[in-house]
Parts: C-alpha cells; structure tokens; sequence
C-alpha cells in the first residue's frame, strides 16, 4: 500500500491556493452593491478600481515570465501570497478611495508578476516524471473546485451580517488570513528551488532564445485559440434567458456550470494525458470544442429545444476545462529546459490571454448591430473558430516533437518505477 506523503500533500494544496488568492481582487461579482455602498462611489469609480487590477495583470504577465527564471519559485510564491494577503487586509480596512484604488493596481503585481509564471514553474517542478500533464490538470480542477466551494462559503459568510459592509469586510479579511497563510507554508515545506547557477545567461539572451523558438509560438497559439472560448462563456446566461425564455434563475443555473463542470474536464484531462500525451490530447480536445460550440450556434432558438442547450453547455465546460487543464503543460514535450520556464511561461500568457482584451468589445459590437439570434450565433461560431485554429496548431505541434514526445514516455515509465521504489520528487 502506498504511503501517504503529508508533505506533499501540502505542498498541492499551497499550489491550489490560486483560488483564494485571486478572490478579492475579482469579489465584484458577488459584492457589487457592498462595495459601492463601503466605499461610497459610482459605478464608472468601482469601474476604475477594477480596471487598475486588470491593467496591471495584462502589463506584467509577460515580466512574470521572466522574473520567474531569475528567482525562487518558492520565494516568489510565499512573497505573491503573504504580500497579496497583507494587500487584502489594508483593502478591507475600507480605506480612502484614492488608496483602493492603489491597493488593487499593487494586487495585479502581486498576484501576476510575482506569482503567475512562478506558479506554473512551480507545477512543473512538482510534477513527477512525465507526468506533468496530470499535475497541471489536477491543479486546475481542484483550484476550480476550491473556487466554487470557497465562493459559495464565502456568500454564506456574507449572509450571517445584518451589515452588508461589515459582512463584506469579514469575508475579505478570511481569505487576506489565507492567503498569508499560505505563503507561510510554501516559505516552510517547499524545497530550496534556487535558479540554475550553471546556465550563464542573461535576461536579454533566454529571452531572445526563447522568441526564436518557434515551439513558443505554437504554444502560445494553441492556448490563445482556445481561451477565445473562454471570453464566450459569460454569454451563455444572456443566450439562455433571450433566445430560450429561461427565468433569471434557470439562467444563472445555467452560468453556474462553468464553476462544476470545468473542474471536472481538468481532473479527467490530467489523468488521461499520462496515457494520451500533452499535444495528442490538445488535438482531440479542441477539436470536440468545435464541434460543442458549433452544435450550440446551431440549435433551432426555440423554448421547446432548451434541454439541447444545458446539455450542449455541460459538455462544452468539461470540454473547455480539459483544454485549459493542460494547455500549459506543453513545455516537456517542446524540450524547455527548467531554467527558461518562467519566460515561456510568460510569453505564452501574453499571446494566450490576448483575446480577454478584444474579444469582449468585439461581442459586444456584435449584439449591438445584429439581432440577438444572430449576434449569438456568431459568438459561438467564433468560439468554434478558435478552437479548430487550437487544433491545426496542436496537430503541427505534434508532429513537430515527435522524438521529444516518444522520449517523455519512456521517462513517464521510468518515474512509475521510480515511484514504487518510494523515490518520490518534491518542489
């Protein structure tokens, strides 16, 4: 029988830890009106606060990455979650709005440059042998389930207060606690990870080797076709409620399955790449993505056919959440050495993440000057577009590293043996 390592286990938790580190700085969703009435501002001035968190995630993904091959991961880690918890905790003081504001522009640093890249490497280096695939999605899927267990304790939390403000205000100073929390445990039973010494290269010249690889740039593709997928996921509930005469009810339900059914998608993609391969996986993935939005751009926009939609929409989250389970775990079948990680990391999140910053406008163009059957239909069929564009790239991606895959099998193999011998790797 196999041993129970704690420490391990620890350390799965910590990396799943990015569910309650991201939740203050997105808590708009669930805490509109306690944060208008806290802070004493309009909707356009929340707009601004949430916007200083946004734009300063989309300005240092890319540093991230490099960060992130300069430092410790694990150092970088426990600074992202004692420094954002500390960040949470001034936030739920319910200071000036000017001081907010800087607050949340510091809490994008924190939880993007310092944390973003840093995390994924720190997977990877989790992982054991040829299994890095199942470590990515096993982290995905729990984080995700983590999210929706969390929020909904948190909403939970809320409600015990006859005070919104004051409700409001506990939860944040909960998860602040966590967050702290966590980073001492990183700082505690995660292993020295120090920078590789040997590799005398500067910044400047693993950045340009990584530019030139043009494996970076088919991953960072296959990622940004699928995550195309991702901004359609809010329209779900609207397409529901509009084309199919859901209630408001039916329609959040309808939403919520994104928080369900996504996590579900990443544990199963995760464990099945150990048998599949990475990019194999990608193919067969993205592809069944296509095919789910294409059938929802299709369905007949009739109350009768809505049971066609929560299907299509069940099967399309599990779908998405297998993609997004592993699209990050790439990087052995590319041969990118360790000490690159970070950069890759984060020239893939730049590219990748690219369509949260056009997709939305685009959309929202679209449902403005077509007539919602048809703007929602061509929501979906752009959905399916990205994905068909993630599997062409996924299939050159995989005949392009063919040897590099088939010598990972024989590792993944290897690291089976090793591991009944109880040699077991840790961060």
């Amino acid at each position: 029988m196999k041993k129970f390592d704690f420490k391990r286990a620890i350390q799965f938790i910590c990396l799943c830890g990015a569910s309650i580190i991201y939740y203050v700085p997105y808590m708009k969703a669930s805490f509109y009106d306690a944060l208008i009435q806290a802070f004493n501002v309009t909707n356009v001035e929340l707009g601004i606060m949430t916007s200083a968190y946004t734009t300063m995630t989309i300005a240092t993904y890319f540093l991230g990455g490099l960060v992130a091959d300069k430092f410790s991961a694990r150092k970088l880690l426990a600074f992202s979650y004692v420094a954002s918890g500390l960040l949470c905790v001034g936030f739920g003081t319910i200071p000036d709005y000017r001081v907010a504001v800087v607050l949340f522009a510091i809490l994008g640093v924190t939880t993007t440059l310092t944390f973003w890249s840093a995390l994924i490497k720190a997977i990877r280096i989790f992982a054991r042998p040829g299994e890095e695939g199942k470590a990515q999605g096993d982290v995905e899927g729990t984080r995700s389930i983590l999210a929706a267990v969390l929020g909904t304790i948190a909403i939970f939390i809320f409600s015990q207060f006859s005070n919104i403000v004051t409700g409001m205000q506990v939860v944040i100073f909960i998860f602040g606690g966590a967050c702290i929390l966590i980073g001492i445990l990183i700082w505690i039973f995660f292993e020295r990870d120090e920078p590789d010494k040997d590799q005398n290269l500067g910044i400047g010249k693993i950045l340009l080797t990584c530019l030139k690889n043009p494996n970076v740039w088919l991953m960072s593709f296959i990622v940004f076709g699928a995550f195309i997928s991702c901004t359609t996921t809010p329209y779900m509930t609207p397409y529901g409620t509009q084309m199919f005469g859901l209630s408001i009810t039916l329609g959040a339900i309808l939403g919520m399955f994104r928080d369900y059914m996504q996590p579900i998608g990443a544990l199963i993609s995760g464990n099945v790449s150990n048998k599949t391969g990475i990019s194999k996986l990608l193919i067969i993935v993205t592809a069944l993505l296509a095919v789910i939005n294409i059938f929802i751009a299709i369905i007949p926009q009739q109350a009768s056919l809505v049971i066609l939609v929560f299907i299509g929409t069940a099967l399309g989250y599990i779908i998405l959440g297998a993609a997004r389970g592993i699209y990050f775990a790439t990087l052995p079948e590319a041969d990118i050495p360790m000490y690159m990680s970070g950069t890759v990391i984060g020239i893939i999140s730049t590219i990748g993440f690219l369509p949260d910053s056009f997709m939305p406008i685009i959309i929202g163009n679209w449902l403005d000057t077509y007539p919602p059957e048809l703007a929602y239909r061509f929501i979906f069929i752009a959905a399916a577009a990205g994905a068909i564009f993630a599997c062409i790239i996924s299939i050159i991606f995989h005949k392009r590293n063919k040897e590099t895959i088939a010598k990972l099998a024989v590792i993944q193999k290897e690291g089976k043996i090793a591991d009944e011998k109880n040699t077991e790797p840790s961060v």
